[in-house]
């Protein structure tokens, strides 16, 4: 397992570089290129890169700064500070990006174009815009954790002859940044892959966006102005220990928001490990969690309050908290979710604590009850609407053999784990040939807890797969009466073939054949409507088939969505047709009965199902 590191840099720094901004010496021009793009017949426009742009000392800025935008995703952190807020005419303004490993390792090696950092400028309110690029080549850096690495602004876009709209190509070749009068924001951006140069899996890519918005006035002296500069570094007033669990809970909600769950669960304690259950079903639960209250989320501040470290509060996690935890380095703390309805719902308390030096989180969780949604309140977190959650809470209880109305509560489960997958390691989930759905589990008294997991793969879908469910016609190609009984390999150990018919012998026997034909729906309850009879050579079957034109259940509701073609002899004792090599061939005519088999859950005074190009001969 790898450390979570000890506390991180504080955001004091980064403003302390910024306002050091005439220290910097400029880089050589070494990333400077231009690269030609046809955008009409005949119209090009040269992209330009300036890299290193001339810092000095600030003349002229106004108001005291530094303006300060920060993300973090528990893996990088990425700032961006401009030394002011408010700009005279001609001053040059100096932004820097600061990109900081904040990870469990103590190096990462990162994937990344020219610059590991993209910078934009946009006016706002106004078309004027630089709107940024980067020579995509393949570059590899290494960053040590807690280290910031610093990249000054550098100019990138496509000159324009229009000033209405952007810059020309003088402005980018100035390595100084100025800006017209009026309000901007720049921007910074990271794309990175995790791996170093040429590591291209999705699943290591870190993308995080930072954004300052500054003011350019026609007044060569301003000295009122917009300034912000958030408290980006703990209270002064909290200890050592308490600013680690702060920031360790900042960040492991961080990778959580930013859809990098793999990242957060590098932080939880073994017992929340082993609570949860799998890698997988955190990494569902938590994205259920996060799309539900919009990503947004308060951390207070770390609290070693009796009353919130007492066993009775913590639950099922106190005793392991008692007895690998150090007591006086134990925190509480709470995150608040603001768009949850319900106060308990909408904080959880998370304790953190270090275990053998290594700090973790144990989180708020009841042994086989993560990731568990009440049923119906959940339905929406699984993307159900109430009539399809219904449907999949059915399927379960019919696959379990539990009588619903008996269960004293109904869960909806996040996806179950498989293993020593890898990709669940990684972030990326369990690999499987279907889609998951949801779990359901029923509380039965006497019974103790029963779980089915529903998943769908291939076909038509029906309710308990789709909001829109369709049809499947199984007719006796689909429903494999051709198929070829095999008890070794083959030829041997396999079926004779089945005897040809003659051209005469064929003629002797009378088909079905209906072109299009209506069939109402009826009644709620299994549904066999007989459509007509065929008469079949020797009880061969030489086609059976039909299709249905419109395959949208509109209006009524399958229970399975299919509709089955089934032939039934008239000859009593004659054997069912479920296949044609273990049903045999019998001489004379046999008379079938043409049946279509289906179950109504729901239904419509007009429903109808659109059935054609059936035949049966």
């Amino acid at each position: 397992m790898n450390d979570i590191p000890d506390p991180i840099d504080t955001w004091r720094d980064v403003s302390a570089r910024a306002a050091r901004a005439s220290s910097y010496r400029a880089e050589e021009p070494r990333r400077r290129r231009s690269a030609v793009a046809s955008i009409a017949a005949t119209t090009v426009a040269v992209a330009i890169v300036v890299a290193g742009l001339a810092l000095r000392p600030a003349a002229n800025n106004g108001a005291a700064g530094p303006v300060i935008d920060r993300a973090e995703d528990g893996m990088f952190r990425l700032a961006l500070v401009t030394p002011h807020g408010r700009y005279g005419p001609g001053a040059p303004i100096e932004p820097v990006a600061s990109l900081t490993y904040v990870g469990p390792d103590r190096s990462i090696l990162i994937g990344h174009d020219m610059s590991p950092v993209q910078f934009r400028i946009e006016e706002v309110g106004g078309p004027r815009s630089m709107g940024g690029g980067s020579r995509l080549v393949c570059a590899s850096t290494n960053l040590e954790r807690g280290v910031a690495l610093d990249v000054p602004f550098e100019k990138a876009g496509s000159p324009t002859d229009d000033p209405a709209s952007g810059f020309d190509r003088a402005w980018y070749e100035d390595r100084t940044l100025s800006l017209p009068v009026g309000t901007w924001r720049i921007s910074a951006s990271i794309d990175l892959g995790v791996g170093g140069c040429g590591s291209d899996d999705q699943l290591s890519r870190h993308r995080l966006a930072v954004a300052n918005v500054i003011t350019v006035s026609g007044d060569p002296s301003p000295t009122v102005g917009p300034s912000f500069a958030p408290s980006l570094a703990p209270s002064p007033t909290l200890s050592a220990d308490a600013t680690v669990a702060l920031e360790l809970v900042r960040k492991y909600e961080d990778a959580l928001t930013t859809d990098h769950q793999d990242v957060a669960w590098r932080f939880l304690s073994p017992w929340s490990r082993s609570t949860v259950g799998s890698a997988t079903t955190f990494y569902d639960a938590e994205r259920r969690l996060v799309r539900s209250v919009f990503g947004r989320y308060i951390v207070e501040a770390p609290s070693q309050d009796p009353d919130l470290l007492d066993p009775a509060f913590l639950g099922a996690r106190a005793a392991d908290v008692a007895a690998v935890a150090d007591p006086d380095r134990t925190f509480v703390v709470s995150v608040r979710r603001p768009e949850v309805d319900g106060a308990a719902a909408a904080t959880e308390n998370l304790v953190v604590a270090p275990i053998d030096s290594q700090w973790r989180i144990w989180i708020e969780a009841t042994p086989g009850l993560f990731g568990a949604w009440p049923y119906p309140g959940g339905c929406s977190a699984f993307g159900l609407s109430d009539r399809r959650c219904d449907a999949v809470v059915a399927a379960a209880a019919s696959q379990a053999g539990v009588d619903r109305s008996k269960a004293t509560s109904i869960w909806l489960m996040s996806e179950p784990g498989c293993g020593d997958d890898p990709l669940a390691d990684r972030g990326g989930g369990c690999a499987r040939t279907t889609s998951f759905v949801a779990g359901v589990r029923f509380d039965v008294t006497g019974a103790g807890p029963v779980r089915t997991d529903i998943f769908c793969g291939v076909g038509p879908p029906s309710l308990v797969c789709s909001e829109t469910p369709r049809i499947e016609a199984i007719d006796l190609h689909s429903a494999g009466y051709w198929d070829v009984p095999c008890s070794g390999e083959a030829p041997a150990g396999c079926a004779s073939p089945l005897p040809s018919l003659g051209a005469g012998a064929a003629g002797s026997g009378t088909e079905l054949r209906i072109d299009a034909i209506d069939v109402p729906v009826g009644p709620v309850g299994q549904r066999e409507v007989d459509l007509g009879r065929a008469v079949l050579v020797d009880g061969i079957v030489q086609e059976a088939r039909f299709s249905i034109a419109d395959q949208a259940q509109a209006g009524f509701l399958l229970t399975d969505g299919t509709v089955r073609l089934e032939l039934r002899s008239t000859i009593a004792g004659r054997p069912p047709f479920e296949n044609a090599y273990a049903r045999g061939t019998y001489d004379g005519p046999e008379e079938v009965r043409v049946v279509l088999v289906f179950d109504v859950a729901e239904t419509g005074p007009a429903a109808v199902i659109h059935v054609t190009d059936l035949l049966v001969r």
